[in-house]
């Protein structure tokens, strides 16, 4: 019985697989980079099997879906981010946008005004996240969903 227990351990470590005991290393914080002259949207690469799109709107890329939310919320008074997040292993009812989003720039964190929803459901999500007005560069930072610490979207002039 002992040689066989052995056996599975070792086949189990060449395999990659963790030993039972061991810890797996912490997710990581995952950064998404792109010029808004490239575009306006950026996407994650599904880490902790969700994936999170952001498109940060401006007056040259509204969605048809976002027009309503500009109607309240206008660009001239306000920096608007349309989320789409996608997972088929996670409830993501349970994530509070506002809570979980900050906007960087200019050195300052800017805490979002209000997560608008487009569209809910507990695999498939999209809103919008309304922050006060500032200008590029700037970070939109949404934290822990799916536990990754830290997903950064980085849009640059």
């Amino acid at each position: 019985m002992r040689t066989l227990v052995v056996t599975a351990l070792v086949a189990g470590l060449a395999a990659g697989m963790p030993t039972p005991g061991a810890t797996a290393p912490p997710p990581a914080d995952v950064l998404v980079e792109g010029r808004v002259s490239e575009g306006h949207t950026l996407r994650d690469g599904g880490q902790g099997g969700v994936w999170i799109e952001a498109t940060h709107l401006s007056p040259q890329s509204v969605p048809s879906r976002a027009r309503s939310v500009l109607q309240r919320y206008p660009l001239d008074r306000h920096t608007v981010f349309v989320i789409a997040m996608d997972t088929h292993s996670v409830d993501l009812s349970r994530y509070d946008m506002e809570r979980l989003s900050e906007l960087r720039a200019g050195g300052r964190g800017y805490a979002p005004v209000r997560w608008e929803a487009i569209a809910e459901s507990s695999h498939h999500r999209l809103g919008a996240l309304i922050f006060p007005r500032v200008d590029l560069p700037a970070d939109l930072v949404i934290a822990g969903v799916a536990g990754v610490p830290a997903r950064v979207f980085r849009w640059l002039p």
